[in-house]
């Protein structure tokens, strides 16, 4: 297992590899990506001259620990690939001029897979009950109500299947670790279940030592307060189908309302029913929800990724409140530990006040079986 030297630092990291005989060695850099609707992505940076570039083979497991002590956070996945730097411009500096760079790809990795098949009489919802199932996920979903008539998967990956089925009626969707998660985002100040991480500019200004909101809507789609018409023929009946959003707001948001964004835009788009025009119209409102955004860069914590909240206080007036994180980039090296957030929100304005937390989440731990991850659930 390769584990960073410097035991007196508040971090660390460690990685470990399956299936190969490369000794111990140290990574220069570990780069952690986790964001809606992508793969979970880990970079590590090792000198060349310490390992075999050849050794890491696409689809090797690989497990990662890193995070802060009593706050670490595992993450479970595959080798996609590594690329190999040798430049001789670079001068002393040895890790430009001689590298290799191993790229994975989280336990969703397997979801590459393409298939072809269909679903009659199905909720989105239990459709990726199943996918989770069959990719040995443990599975974090809401039930939707609505019963499509029939869902096709036609050549798409099976991670394309599930984005789009989660577009399709306003859901967030990523695996965290092992765990797929398929839900609304968590955006209502008065049910906020799991953690809140809270950054305090008066408190403590160097926890998140950068933010950035724009002070306006960023979202071409118009967000939730959009108004959205959807017209035709049901071709079993002939008769008309008319549904319209009339740019209200869900009862779920992150502050006091704003005027509804200035942006249009036209989308086709067809249906079997009026009932699936109302629930398209509703999926496109949720799924366009946080058209506020935010850039964020702060102290590392291993809490913090893709559907986590986060609180900002005494920072820019208006902004300050409740903000979803969308992306959370962290970046360990041999001396320091920092991450980059890609923030959203729905509305204006601080709701209340929401203590922050630090306790872990409770996320599955995973065993190796014939190559492949599996999520272990505690009973």
């Amino acid at each position: 297992m390769t584990v960073y030297p410097n035991n007196a630092l508040p971090f660390s990291s460690s990685a470990k590899f399956y299936g190969t005989q490369q000794p111990t060695i140290y990574p220069n850099s570990i780069r952690i990506v986790q964001e809606e609707f992508r793969h979970d992505m880990v970079v590590l940076d090792f000198w060349a001259d310490d390992v075999n570039s050849d050794s890491y083979q696409s689809g090797m497991p690989v497990s990662i620990s890193y995070g802060r002590r009593g706050l670490h956070r595992s993450f479970y996945g595959y080798v996609n690939h590594t690329s190999r730097t040798n430049n001789a411009l670079s001068g002393t500096d040895l890790m430009g001029r001689n590298s290799t760079t191993v790229y994975c790809v989280g336990a969703s990795w397997p979801m590459k897979q393409r298939g072809t098949q269909s679903w009659t009489g199905y909720t989105a919802t239990q459709v990726i009950k199943e996918i989770a199932d069959l990719f040995n996920l443990d599975a974090d979903i809401i039930d939707d109500t609505t019963v499509w008539p029939v869902l096709h998967m036609t050549g798409q990956t099976f991670w394309q299947f599930c984005c789009g089925l989660a577009e399709r009626i306003g859901y967030t969707f990523y695996v965290s670790g092992m765990r797929l998660v398929f839900k609304p985002r968590r955006t209502d100040p008065t049910n906020i279940r799991g953690n809140v991480t809270w950054y305090d500019y008066r408190a403590d200004p160097a926890s998140l030592s950068i933010f950035v909101p724009t002070l306006g809507s960023t979202s071409p789609e118009g967000g939730e307060l959009a108004t959205r018409q959807l017209a035709g023929i049901d071709p079993r009946t002939g008769n008309a189908i008319f549904a319209q959003q009339s740019g209200s707001p869900q009862s779920s948001i992150l502050g006091s309302l704003i005027d509804a964004p200035v942006f249009t835009r036209t989308r086709h788009d067809s249906v079997l029913s009026l009932a699936e025009a109302n629930a398209k119209m509703s999926g496109a409102g949720s799924h366009n929800q946080l058209y506020l955004a935010a850039q964020a860069h702060g102290a590392g914590n291993s809490l913090v990724s893709q559907g986590s909240l986060v609180y900002v206080a005494n920072a820019n007036g208006s902004q300050n409140g409740m903000w979803f994180v969308k992306k959370a980039d962290h970046l360990l090296t041999a001396t320091n530990y920092t991450m980059d957030l890609e923030l959203g929100r729905d509305s204006l304005g601080a709701a209340q006040y929401i203590a922050g937390s630090s306790v872990p989440e409770n996320l599955p731990s995973a065993s190796l079986s014939s190559n492949v991850w599996r999520a272990v659930v505690a009973a």
